[in-house]
């Protein structure tokens, strides 16, 4: 689990055999700063006691426009991975489909994008261009490359 990128994203690690084939998953939480204009955001995680496996990833955050107007921020559920995102758990083939789904679903993707980004407004919208960056961004790093 990783932090401090300002995106509340994951990237998925394919095997050596094959890289489309999922074997892990680095889970990446956004961050308290609101570099980049987005909201202050931390992530809980809970594991299952007997293999230490994350099976839920809660993302909170607080709207800062609303905390300078009133002085206290109001820390609020942004996304529950496994509800908001319709998966079963957190694991890389359970993500995989999800990377899939932002191939061909651009509302989905725009979703995506929002909550990682803790907007809360829903003013961007995900073009096609924006799609394949998500999916890029989320699909396959390779561990073993030199490059």
């Amino acid at each position: 689990m990783f932090g401090h990128v300002h995106t509340d994203i994951y990237k998925l690690v394919g095997s050596v055999e094959d890289s489309e084939d999922p074997i892990g998953v680095l889970q990446v939480c956004g961050a308290i700063t609101t570099l980049l204009g987005n909201n202050p955001a931390y992530c809980v995680y809970e594991l299952d006691k007997a293999t230490m496996l994350p099976v839920s990833r809660k993302t909170y955050y607080f709207d800062m426009d609303s905390a300078n107007e009133t002085g206290v921020p109001d820390w609020k559920l942004m996304t529950d991975w496994t509800a908001d995102f319709d998966l079963i758990d957190l694991s890389p083939a359970s993500l995989k489909k999800h990377a899939d789904k932002m191939v061909t679903d651009s509302a989905f993707s725009a979703d995506f994008l929002n909550r990682s980004k803790r907007i809360t407004d829903g003013s961007p919208t995900c073009s096609e261009s924006c799609r394949k960056n998500t999916v890029c961004s989320a699909r396959f790093i390779d561990p073993y490359s030199t490059a």
